[in-house]
């Protein structure tokens, strides 16, 4: 029984370690992949910590919202990460995956740090806003309306 149970850690730190690996050539949070998965973020957590495995259900959750993540990959931790636009065509079709969008791994790339690029756009507006501010209290000037700039 204790042989079973290092086998079954090895395999959970295997586990995390793909996780790990997976949130990095993403660029994604836990919390996010959560969202985007459909799962509760305490589900990734403990898979990203060593506590619970990569189930076949998580395994193609992931897939199907991210077909550019190598099935190979989740299940073998056969490398790479990530595919290629040829590769998760051919992935696709080997997993009977539907194909009924034809969107390359630059496009998705592109999309996936988008909610955090807006957070930070509006950290740097506020931070123009308040410049201005400082700069025509300075000069004694006010204005009611921000769109007379």
């Amino acid at each position: 029984m204790k042989k079973k149970q290092k086998a079954e850690s090895k395999d959970t730190v295997k586990d995390s370690r793909k996780m790990v690996d997976l949130l990095n050539a993403l660029g994604i949070t836990p919390n996010y992949l959560s969202k985007k998965v459909g799962v509760s973020h305490g589900a990734i957590f403990h898979i990203k910590n060593g506590i619970n495995y990569l189930s076949d259900k998580m395994i193609e959750d992931i897939i199907k919202v991210y077909p550019n993540v190598n099935y190979k990959f989740l299940k073998h931790n056969e490398l790479p990460v990530l595919l290629t636009d040829g590769e998760i065509q051919a992935q696709k079709e080997a997993l009977n995956l539907p194909n009924n969008h034809n969107i390359s791994v630059a496009s998705i790339t592109k999309f996936i740090g988008l909610p955090d690029q807006v957070e930070i756009a509006m950290t740097q507006l506020d931070r123009i806003e308040d410049k201005v501010n400082l700069i025509m209290n300075h000069l004694g000037l006010t204005y009611d309306n921000p769109d007379d700039f």
